[in-house]
């Protein structure tokens, strides 16, 4: 986009090329791009990011489309250098005559900003889970999880890693049956490439705040949001479970709002929940083992994919390696029995 032929533009550009320093972040409409190689679009989100922005150049038209806490430390943090009637420059930088946010042009932001949302009261809206179930040729055991997981008051995505025709058929019914969403992928991949797919899909909702996982063969407790969202409200566990497995070691016991609480540096893959933000840092989830886990025909016997372990422990940004705990609350979330899984040693499919 060429920047437009107009004086309201044109001012704006020779003031920015007279003081932006190179490497200063600005955010501003695309149209700037071709000018400043540092430039990012006003509707990026705050949580995107890691950096703050040394200059803000808010054109009336997008000003609805900007992100509520970029707004606030705009406010907060940077302070006006140049107005005229299609444009509020803020910077950051302390070597620029300030401009007065009484002045009437910038009251005319103000009023912009708060049609738009942006300031004054802001409501809370309920909060939105999401759930993934991946399954792979077993629609005896995703019919019932299924449903589970829906009346626990999830959205629901089932992902199917490549499930023969007639079994792909019948989990697409009992998925949409359900209430969910149907996601097949065309080969057998295993369960990180599944869990990304789902998991990503999930994230593209900016509502969804927080995203269980489940394997396929789990019967689930319809409290389990109603405990889990006690322990969500600490703001203290971006990464829970709802199954207590006897093979990760319970390091401490606490209570919190009355639900006794394991902590844990690692979790079993039959259920994990974690804040959309923590997904966000964790995927995509890797692995050797490609096609896994698997009850035979792998590198290993009873080869599984590793996928919980970076979710909760592997992984550079997993919560055990930043010194926190995983949140186990027991009998929420309950396998069905080895007999069915998919990558026990002598399991049936």
């Amino acid at each position: 986009m060429e920047i437009p032929d107009n004086p309201n533009w044109q001012q704006i550009v020779a003031f920015l090329k007279a003081h932006v320093r190179p490497n200063e972040r600005i955010l501003a409409p695309d149209h700037f791009l071709n000018e400043f190689a540092q430039v990012y679009p006003p509707q990026i989100r705050r949580h995107w990011i890691d950096f703050d922005f040394d200059w803000l150049v808010l054109h009336v038209e997008g000003i609805g489309r900007m992100d509520r806490a970029i707004v606030r430390d705009m406010l907060a943090n940077a302070f006006p250098v140049l107005v005229n009637p299609a444009f509020f420059v803020f910077t950051r930088r302390d070597d620029l005559p300030r401009r007065s946010l009484q002045e009437p042009a910038f009251r005319q932001l103000q009023m912009y900003l708060m049609a738009a949302g942006m300031i004054g009261a802001e409501p809370t809206p309920p909060v939105r889970r999401a759930a993934v179930i991946t399954t792979y040729n077993r629609p005896a055991m995703l019919v019932h999880s299924a449903v589970a997981v829906i009346q626990a008051g999830a959205e629901l995505v089932v992902v199917d890693d490549g499930s023969s025709p007639a079994h792909a058929t019948t989990n697409r019914t009992i998925a949409e049956r359900a209430g969910g969403v149907y996601l097949a992928l065309p080969t057998n991949r295993g369960l990180p490439t599944a869990l990304n797919c789902g998991v990503g899909y999930l994230l593209a909702d900016e509502g969804i705040a927080w995203i269980s996982t489940f394997n396929d063969d789990v019967a689930v407790d319809p409290a389990l949001y109603q405990v889990l969202g006690k322990l969500e409200a600490t703001r203290e566990f971006p990464l829970m479970t709802g199954f207590l497995s006897p093979a990760h070691k319970v390091l401490d016991t606490r209570v919190v709002d009355g639900v006794e609480v394991k902590l844990l540096r690692a979790l079993s893959g039959l259920h994990m929940h974690g804040a959309r933000d923590y997904w966000r840092g964790l995927l995509p989830i890797p692995t050797p083992y490609l096609g896994a886990p698997k009850p035979s025909g792998g590198k290993f016997e009873g080869q599984g994919a590793d996928e919980d372990w970076w979710v909760g422990s592997y992984s550079p940004r997993a919560v055990a390696k930043a010194g926190g705990f995983i949140a186990a609350v027991a009998g929420l979330v309950v396998h069905r029995g080895a007999a069915v899984s998919t990558w026990s040693p002598g399991a049936g499919g």
